[in-house]
Protein backbone atom coordinates (compact mmCIF):
# COMPACT_ATOMS: atom_id res chain seq x y z
CA UNK A 1 0.00 0.00 0.00
CA UNK A 2 1.64 3.02 -0.79
CA UNK A 3 1.27 5.97 0.81
CA UNK A 4 -1.46 8.11 -0.94
CA UNK A 5 -3.41 5.44 -0.46
CA UNK A 6 -2.55 4.39 3.35
CA UNK A 7 -3.34 8.52 4.15
CA UNK A 8 -6.45 8.27 2.73
CA UNK A 9 -7.75 4.60 4.76
CA UNK A 10 -6.42 6.78 7.92
CA UNK A 11 -8.88 9.44 6.98
CA UNK A 12 -11.77 7.34 6.03
CA UNK A 13 -11.01 5.10 9.13
CA UNK A 14 -10.77 9.14 11.11
CA UNK A 15 -13.98 10.34 9.54
CA UNK A 16 -16.16 6.94 10.80
CA UNK A 17 -14.58 6.68 14.74
CA UNK A 18 -14.50 10.25 15.12
CA UNK A 19 -15.93 12.66 12.32
CA UNK A 20 -13.57 14.52 11.02
CA UNK A 21 -9.75 14.90 11.32
CA UNK A 22 -9.49 19.06 11.47
CA UNK A 23 -12.17 19.39 13.16
CA UNK A 24 -11.79 19.93 17.17
CA UNK A 25 -15.12 18.84 18.48
CA UNK A 26 -14.73 16.15 16.52
CA UNK A 27 -15.65 13.59 19.10
CA UNK A 28 -19.13 13.71 19.11
CA UNK A 29 -20.59 10.72 17.27
CA UNK A 30 -20.59 10.69 13.83
CA UNK A 31 -24.42 9.04 14.05
CA UNK A 32 -25.70 11.59 16.59
CA UNK A 33 -24.63 14.57 14.61
CA UNK A 34 -27.49 16.50 12.01
CA UNK A 35 -27.05 15.50 7.85
CA UNK A 36 -26.54 19.28 7.20
CA UNK A 37 -24.07 19.48 9.46
CA UNK A 38 -22.17 16.34 8.22
CA UNK A 39 -22.70 17.36 4.57
CA UNK A 40 -21.03 21.02 5.42
CA UNK A 41 -17.84 19.15 7.25
CA UNK A 42 -17.72 17.33 4.19
CA UNK A 43 -17.52 20.17 2.00
CA UNK A 44 -15.24 22.11 4.37
CA UNK A 45 -12.85 19.30 5.07
CA UNK A 46 -12.77 18.74 1.43
CA UNK A 47 -11.44 22.57 0.82
CA UNK A 48 -9.08 21.95 3.83
CA UNK A 49 -7.45 18.73 2.00
CA UNK A 50 -6.88 21.15 -1.31
CA UNK A 51 -5.76 24.01 0.44
CA UNK A 52 -3.24 21.27 2.37
CA UNK A 53 -2.71 19.29 -1.21
CA UNK A 54 -1.80 22.47 -3.22
CA UNK A 55 0.02 24.49 -0.65
CA UNK A 56 -1.92 27.23 -0.65
CA UNK A 57 -3.05 27.96 2.67
CA UNK A 58 -4.84 31.15 3.24
CA UNK A 59 -3.44 34.06 5.43
CA UNK A 60 -6.05 36.91 5.28
CA UNK A 61 -9.58 37.11 5.59
CA UNK A 62 -11.04 40.11 3.19
CA UNK A 63 -14.85 41.04 4.58
CA UNK A 64 -16.72 42.84 2.18
CA UNK A 65 -20.34 44.47 3.54
CA UNK A 66 -21.71 46.18 0.43
CA UNK A 67 -22.50 49.79 1.56
CA UNK A 68 -26.13 49.15 -1.06
CA UNK A 69 -28.41 45.58 -1.44
CA UNK A 70 -26.91 44.17 -4.04
CA UNK A 71 -29.55 41.40 -5.02
CA UNK A 72 -27.21 40.14 -8.41
CA UNK A 73 -24.87 37.68 -8.47
CA UNK A 74 -23.31 37.92 -11.52
CA UNK A 75 -22.46 41.54 -10.87
CA UNK A 76 -20.76 40.20 -7.44
CA UNK A 77 -18.93 37.81 -9.76
CA UNK A 78 -18.06 41.10 -11.18
CA UNK A 79 -16.69 42.53 -7.96
CA UNK A 80 -14.91 39.33 -7.03
CA UNK A 81 -13.15 39.80 -10.47
CA UNK A 82 -12.31 43.21 -9.67
CA UNK A 83 -11.08 42.19 -6.25
CA UNK A 84 -8.66 39.60 -8.29
CA UNK A 85 -6.83 42.53 -10.29
CA UNK A 86 -6.45 45.12 -7.53
CA UNK A 87 -4.82 42.65 -5.08
CA UNK A 88 -2.49 41.09 -7.60
CA UNK A 89 -1.77 44.16 -9.57
CA UNK A 90 -1.08 46.50 -6.55
CA UNK A 91 0.76 43.64 -4.52
CA UNK A 92 2.44 42.12 -8.27
CA UNK A 93 2.37 44.14 -10.64
CA UNK A 94 5.07 42.65 -12.58
CA UNK A 95 3.26 39.22 -12.60
CA UNK A 96 6.57 37.57 -10.52
CA UNK A 97 5.80 33.98 -10.16
CA UNK A 98 6.79 34.02 -5.99
CA UNK A 99 4.69 36.95 -5.54
CA UNK A 100 1.89 35.43 -7.34
CA UNK A 101 -1.45 35.68 -5.12
CA UNK A 102 -4.11 33.10 -4.96
CA UNK A 103 -7.53 34.32 -3.98
CA UNK A 104 -10.53 32.34 -3.35
CA UNK A 105 -14.14 33.93 -3.04
CA UNK A 106 -17.32 33.52 -0.77
CA UNK A 107 -20.81 34.78 -1.62
CA UNK A 108 -22.62 34.82 1.76
CA UNK A 109 -26.59 36.04 1.21
CA UNK A 110 -27.90 38.30 4.25
CA UNK A 111 -30.69 37.36 6.23
CA UNK A 112 -34.22 37.49 4.42
CA UNK A 113 -36.38 40.66 5.26
CA UNK A 114 -39.53 42.19 5.14
CA UNK A 115 -39.86 44.70 2.09
CA UNK A 116 -40.43 48.55 3.06
CA UNK A 117 -43.75 48.82 0.70
CA UNK A 118 -46.99 50.35 3.27
CA UNK A 119 -50.41 51.38 2.08
CA UNK A 120 -50.11 54.57 3.91
CA UNK A 121 -54.21 55.18 2.26
CA UNK A 122 -55.40 52.12 4.01
CA UNK A 123 -55.98 52.60 8.13
CA UNK A 124 -56.71 49.43 9.73
CA UNK A 125 -57.58 49.87 13.70
CA UNK A 126 -55.26 48.66 16.33
CA UNK A 127 -57.65 46.96 18.30
CA UNK A 128 -54.75 47.41 21.28
CA UNK A 129 -54.62 50.94 20.90
CA UNK A 130 -58.26 51.99 19.49
CA UNK A 131 -56.04 54.34 16.90
CA UNK A 132 -55.70 53.70 12.96
CA UNK A 133 -52.70 53.60 11.67
CA UNK A 134 -51.07 52.17 7.98
CA UNK A 135 -52.10 48.79 6.69
CA UNK A 136 -49.02 46.42 6.93
CA UNK A 137 -50.60 43.35 6.36
CA UNK A 138 -49.58 43.45 2.42
CA UNK A 139 -45.35 43.67 3.09
CA UNK A 140 -43.44 40.63 1.74
CA UNK A 141 -40.42 38.98 2.39
CA UNK A 142 -37.64 39.83 0.60
CA UNK A 143 -34.60 37.53 -0.35
CA UNK A 144 -31.65 38.80 1.38
CA UNK A 145 -28.84 40.74 -0.30
CA UNK A 146 -24.99 39.71 -0.80
CA UNK A 147 -22.03 40.37 1.55
CA UNK A 148 -18.58 38.80 0.38
CA UNK A 149 -16.01 37.18 2.17
CA UNK A 150 -12.42 36.42 0.38
CA UNK A 151 -9.39 34.32 1.64
CA UNK A 152 -6.35 35.56 0.41
CA UNK A 153 -2.51 33.22 0.35
CA UNK A 154 0.98 34.46 1.68
CA UNK A 155 1.98 37.84 0.97
CA UNK A 156 6.28 37.56 0.63
CA UNK A 157 7.51 39.87 3.30
CA UNK A 158 10.11 40.60 0.47
CA UNK A 159 7.12 43.05 -0.86
CA UNK A 160 7.49 45.15 2.24
CA UNK A 161 11.17 44.77 2.87
CA UNK A 162 12.00 46.25 -0.40
CA UNK A 163 9.05 47.49 -2.04
CA UNK A 164 8.43 48.99 -4.86
CA UNK A 165 7.56 52.55 -5.77
CA UNK A 166 3.54 51.96 -5.69
CA UNK A 167 3.46 50.11 -1.82
CA UNK A 168 6.20 52.83 -0.94
CA UNK A 169 3.80 55.43 -1.37
CA UNK A 170 0.92 53.78 0.04
CA UNK A 171 2.65 52.45 3.45
CA UNK A 172 4.19 56.72 3.41
CA UNK A 173 0.13 57.88 3.22
CA UNK A 174 -1.48 55.18 5.62
CA UNK A 175 1.07 56.08 8.53
CA UNK A 176 2.05 59.64 7.54
CA UNK A 177 -1.75 60.63 7.28
CA UNK A 178 -2.71 59.29 10.85
CA UNK A 179 0.60 60.59 12.53
CA UNK A 180 2.09 56.61 12.87
CA UNK A 181 5.29 55.48 12.92
CA UNK A 182 6.03 52.84 10.95
CA UNK A 183 10.06 50.77 10.22
CA UNK A 184 10.30 48.87 7.45
CA UNK A 185 12.78 46.46 9.36
CA UNK A 186 10.31 45.74 12.07
CA UNK A 187 9.42 42.54 10.88
CA UNK A 188 6.96 41.75 13.89
CA UNK A 189 4.60 44.50 12.06
CA UNK A 190 4.67 43.17 8.53
CA UNK A 191 1.54 41.26 9.02
CA UNK A 192 -0.38 44.65 10.21
CA UNK A 193 1.42 46.25 7.34
CA UNK A 194 0.17 43.82 4.55
CA UNK A 195 -3.50 43.99 5.87
CA UNK A 196 -3.20 47.66 5.99
CA UNK A 197 -2.02 47.43 2.68
CA UNK A 198 -4.69 45.29 1.47
CA UNK A 199 -7.22 47.59 2.92
CA UNK A 200 -6.11 50.03 1.13
CA UNK A 201 -5.60 48.91 -2.01
CA UNK A 202 -9.13 47.84 -1.90
CA UNK A 203 -10.78 50.81 -1.01
CA UNK A 204 -8.97 53.20 -3.49
CA UNK A 205 -10.29 51.24 -6.59
CA UNK A 206 -13.30 49.33 -5.90
CA UNK A 207 -16.51 51.21 -6.05
CA UNK A 208 -18.41 48.41 -4.70
CA UNK A 209 -16.83 49.06 -0.87
CA UNK A 210 -17.63 51.74 1.28
CA UNK A 211 -15.90 54.62 3.32
CA UNK A 212 -17.36 53.36 6.26
CA UNK A 213 -15.05 51.40 8.64
CA UNK A 214 -17.69 48.17 8.70
CA UNK A 215 -17.64 47.97 5.06
CA UNK A 216 -14.52 46.54 4.94
CA UNK A 217 -12.90 44.24 7.30
CA UNK A 218 -9.11 42.57 6.83
CA UNK A 219 -7.39 40.27 9.27
CA UNK A 220 -5.02 37.92 9.45
CA UNK A 221 -6.38 34.33 9.25
CA UNK A 222 -4.48 33.20 12.80
CA UNK A 223 -6.88 35.92 14.39
CA UNK A 224 -9.90 34.17 13.88
CA UNK A 225 -8.76 31.52 16.74
CA UNK A 226 -11.96 29.31 16.53
CA UNK A 227 -15.28 28.68 14.53
CA UNK A 228 -17.75 25.85 14.46
CA UNK A 229 -14.97 23.60 15.91
CA UNK A 230 -12.28 24.52 13.57
CA UNK A 231 -9.02 26.78 14.78
CA UNK A 232 -7.21 29.26 12.27
CA UNK A 233 -7.07 29.50 8.96
CA UNK A 234 -9.41 26.66 9.35
CA UNK A 235 -11.82 28.38 11.18
CA UNK A 236 -11.58 31.65 8.91
CA UNK A 237 -12.75 28.75 6.48
CA UNK A 238 -15.35 27.57 8.50
CA UNK A 239 -16.65 31.05 8.75
CA UNK A 240 -17.04 31.73 4.79
CA UNK A 241 -18.01 28.37 4.69
CA UNK A 242 -21.36 28.51 7.29
CA UNK A 243 -24.13 28.47 4.81
CA UNK A 244 -22.75 25.27 2.83
CA UNK A 245 -24.59 23.05 4.52
CA UNK A 246 -25.61 20.79 0.61
CA UNK A 247 -23.89 21.05 -2.92
CA UNK A 248 -27.02 23.63 -4.35
CA UNK A 249 -25.73 26.10 -1.36
CA UNK A 250 -21.75 25.36 -1.86
CA UNK A 251 -22.25 26.12 -5.62
CA UNK A 252 -24.00 29.61 -4.63
CA UNK A 253 -21.54 30.72 -2.30
CA UNK A 254 -18.30 29.43 -3.63
CA UNK A 255 -17.29 32.21 -6.54
CA UNK A 256 -15.68 29.22 -8.57
CA UNK A 257 -15.37 31.57 -11.89
CA UNK A 258 -12.65 33.80 -9.80
CA UNK A 259 -11.31 31.55 -7.34
CA UNK A 260 -8.20 28.77 -7.03
CA UNK A 261 -8.59 25.59 -5.40
CA UNK A 262 -10.86 23.71 -7.07
CA UNK A 263 -9.32 24.49 -10.20
CA UNK A 264 -6.38 23.04 -9.41
CA UNK A 265 -4.28 26.19 -9.76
Amino acid sequence: MNKTTLKRHYKEHIREVNGFAHKNDSASLLKKRKQWRFNRDHIRNTFIERYIDGGLIPYYLVSVSYWYDEYNREKVEENNDRFNKVINDFFNRYGKDDHTLYLDHFIERREDKLDNKIDNKKQVLNTITNQYESDWSNREVVQGSFDSHHLVSYIPDEIIRAPGTRVMNAIETIYSSNGLQFNLRDEDRFEEIKCDLIDYALRKRCRFIGHGEDSLDVRPTDSRKSFDGYSGWKGALSYCTKQMYNVDKMLEVYDYCNSNILKGV
